[in-house]
C-alpha cells in the first residue's frame, strides 16, 4: 500500500488518486503522518511533499482553512520550513470565525461523480486547532 501511495505522489496524481478524498493536502498530511510514524517510503518523500506544499502556498492554492491546516500539520510532521509554518498559522488565525470555529471545507466526496461532499466546521476546526497548537509549542 505504501508503495502505491508513493508512486501516485511521484506521478503527480495526489488529486484524484482516491475517489473519496480528493484534496491534495489530505494526501500530503497522510504521507507526512506516515513518515512521522516510521513508514520508510514516506520518510523518503519529505522533499517532494514539502515542495508541493510550498508550490501550492506560493501559487495561492491553499485558500481554505482545511487546506492551510493540513499543509501546516504536514510540514510540522516533517519538521520542515518553520517560516512557511508561521505564515500558514497566521493565515489560519486570521480566518477563525467570531464563534471560535473555522468554516467547513469538503473533506469527503460522495463517489466518483461527486454527487455530494461532506464537510464540517468541527473537522476543519480540529485540524486548525491541532496545527496552531503544534506551532505554538515550537
Amino acid at each position: 500500500a505504501s508503495g502505491w501511495v508513493a508512486a501516485e505522489l511521484r506521478a503527480g496524481r495526489e488529486v484524484g488518486s482516491d475517489k473519496w478524498h480528493r484534496n491534495a493536502t489530505t494526501f500530503y498530511l497522510s504521507v507526512a503522518d506516515g513518515a512521522r510514524r516510521g513508514v520508510r517510503e514516506f520518510v523518503d518523500l519529505e522533499g517532494l511533499v514539502v515542495d508541493r506544499i510550498l508550490q501550492s502556498w506560493q501559487a495561492g492554492r491553499l485558500v481554505t482553512a482545511l487546506d492551510q491546516a493540513q499543509a501546516l500539520l504536514a510540514l510540522q510532521a516533517y519538521g520542515a520550513r518553520p517560516d512557511v509554518c508561521a505564515e500558514l498559522a497566521g493565515a489560519l488565525e486570521s480566518t477563525q470565525t467570531d464563534a471560535g470555529c473555522w468554516d467547513r471545507s469538503v473533506y469527503y466526496h460522495g463517489g466518483p461523480k461527486e454527487v455530494f461532499g461532506w464537510a464540517s466546521e468541527a473537522l476543519t476546526t480540529a485540524y486548525a486547532a491541532a496545527g496552531l497548537h503544534h506551532e505554538e509549542r515550537r
